[in-house]
């Protein structure tokens, strides 16, 4: 629950869950990656990250895995960017987030990250943050138009879309 699920070179690569299932559980915030090969069965354990963190931001681009916010094991938010390298199985950091955020959906387009809506003071914002990791800058893009959080974001032929969400106020769709 609360994890990352990105797939690169044939492999899946998920983690940074909250393995308490149905409530906040800081025991179990993890900074732990896996990678599974579904045409072997192989599974293999990359390098941890240094954050401990769940429901982060995420995305692949040309080899590297980027997650960014998320809750911390105390709850907190924050606005950390770590990159894995998957090819040298390393961490570095990016540039932290303009705000602080974890619930967003995320999308990869045209070579950068979106982080969508998000969870902040309350479950449920406008905001949408974009990575450029060649300049590694993180910039505001145009907010969306409805507060969400919890959402599917995902990039085709030059679009940004968004589906489903949630909000403190219970608002889903």
């Amino acid at each position: 629950m609360d994890s990352v699920a990105d797939a690169h070179g044939g492999r899946i690569y998920t983690g940074f869950s909250d393995a308490g299932l149905l409530s906040f559980d800081p025991e179990a915030t993890s900074n732990e990656l896996a990678s599974f090969n579904p045409d072997t069965g192989t599974r293999k354990a990359p390098a941890l990250a240094t954050d401990r963190r769940q429901a982060p931001g995420h995305g692949i681009i040309d080899g590297k895995l980027y997650v960014a916010g998320g809750w911390a094991p105390d709850g907190t938010l924050g606005t950390r960017t770590e990159i894995q390298d998957i090819a040298a199985d390393s961490w570095t950091t990016g540039a932290d987030l303009p705000a602080a955020y974890a619930g967003a959906g995320s999308a990869v387009l045209a070579g950068k990250l979106y982080l969508v809506g998000g969870c902040a003071d309350a479950c449920g914002t406008v905001d949408v943050s974009g990575y450029d990791p060649a300049a590694d800058i993180w910039s505001a893009a145009a907010p969306y138009p409805e507060p969400s959080s919890w959402t599917f974001c995902a990039g085709l032929d030059g679009r940004l879309y968004r589906a489903g969400c949630a909000t403190n106020a219970g608002g889903a769709f």
